[in-house]
């Protein structure tokens, strides 16, 4: 299958452009992928990758974890990268990515981030990666892009997610109430362009400092006066990167949620859990040993968590987006790639492989 066109579009082209990438959703859709499906493919596990997954290391993570039988992967979609200059286009990027992935066999889990420079409510004084966490100050403007971005996909993406962790005030600035109108917004655009694609919330924190983090943002969304959040979503999506104990209150705390507004029908996916490799910031006891305890709590929690009936889980991230030599001290989440930033296995991959091949 040759790649897809990276065309560009200008808004009085909208219609027409939809049209073409119509097209190609309904090529990929038929297409048959040109790389073997690997022996076994998971439909639990996969991986998560960071907003820089344009990265041409994302593309070599991919084809090296695909044949081991990861079932698919989180990429994010910029709209800021698509369109930085209102009214032109590029795609280019994406285009290549979603072929690739397409060409895997790999299931696409498209999450829609962030908002742009000229279609923004934050404030100017800021800068653009600032700027572009604050709601929309257009929804007209937000729902063509995300139409645009659905329709052009469609038959590859089928999983859409809107945000990353709004219950954190650096990623999303904004209220509960300007969330939920915008899950609104984009669940109807999504629906619109693709009937068949699931629509899954932002990935929720559900933890963090107290001086940035809303533990009520759940209940807010679900309560809000104008714009509940019940009839618009399929997913609720969520990240863990603590003890079981901590995963199993989240989950608890989530299904408890939804039972209580109507909507325990809903699915669970983790769409970023991750452990560093690194033991200088390892916090688990008894995983404190470098690289052999990343993969050893890989190999331990996933199944774990599995069982706490969540549909998906996204290891973050496929590589280290930068050497832990220059994150100093490292944190977190600077050494919890399955690659290092030069792309050298950690122990972790074979950990994955053999999960998968095991169908624990």
């Amino acid at each position: 299958m040759t790649q897809l066109d990276g065309i560009k579009l200008t808004r009085r082209a909208f219609g027409k452009g939809v049209a073409a990438a119509a097209a190609v959703g309904a090529g990929l859709a038929t297409a048959r992928p040109t790389v073997a499906a690997a022996a076994t493919r998971s439909p639990y596990y996969g991986v998560a990758f960071s907003y820089g997954n344009l990265d041409p290391r994302t593309t070599t993570t991919l084809e090296n974890l695909a044949p081991l039988g990861i079932g698919g992967a989180r990429i994010g979609f910029c709209w800021a990268q698509v369109e930085a200059i209102q009214g032109q286009f590029t795609w280019s990027g994406y285009d290549a990515l979603v072929t690739k992935m397409y060409n895997l066999g790999l299931a696409i889990h498209g999450q829609i981030t962030f908002t742009t420079t000229w279609n923004t409510t934050g404030p100017a004084s800021l800068g653009p990666a600032q700027q572009e966490h604050y709601p929309p100050a257009d929804d007209n403007s937000w729902s063509q892009w995300v139409t645009m971005l659905v329709k052009r996909y469609k038959g590859a993406v089928r999983t859409w997610e809107l945000w990353n962790e709004p219950d954190l005030l650096p990623f999303w600035p904004g209220t509960p109430s300007q969330y939920a109108q915008l899950l609104a917004v984009t669940y109807s655009a999504v629906k619109s362009a693709d009937p068949t694609a699931r629509f899954a919330t932002g990935g929720l924190a559900l933890a963090g400092d107290p001086s940035y983090y809303n533990p009520n943002f759940l209940q807010q969304i679900l309560t809000d006066p104008n714009y509940p959040a019940t009839p618009n979503f399929d997913v609720v999506s969520f990240h863990t990167y603590g003890a079981l104990t901590e995963t199993r209150n989240k989950v608890s705390y989530i299904r408890t949620q939804l039972a209580n507004h109507g909507v325990s029908n809903r699915q669970l996916w983790v769409t970023e859990i991750g452990y560093p490799s690194d033991a200088t910031v390892q916090p688990e006891s008894g995983y404190q040993n470098g690289p052999q305890s990343q993969a050893q709590w890989l190999t331990d929690m996933l199944p774990q968590v599995r069982q706490l009936g969540v549909s998906h889980l996204l290891w973050f991230d496929g590589y280290d987006m930068v050497a832990s030599s220059s994150t100093n001290p490292p944190d977190l989440f600077s050494t919890d790639g399955l690659y290092d930033s030069n792309l050298n296995p950690r122990p972790a991959v074979s950990a994955l492989q053999s999960l998968i091949a095991s169908g624990r």
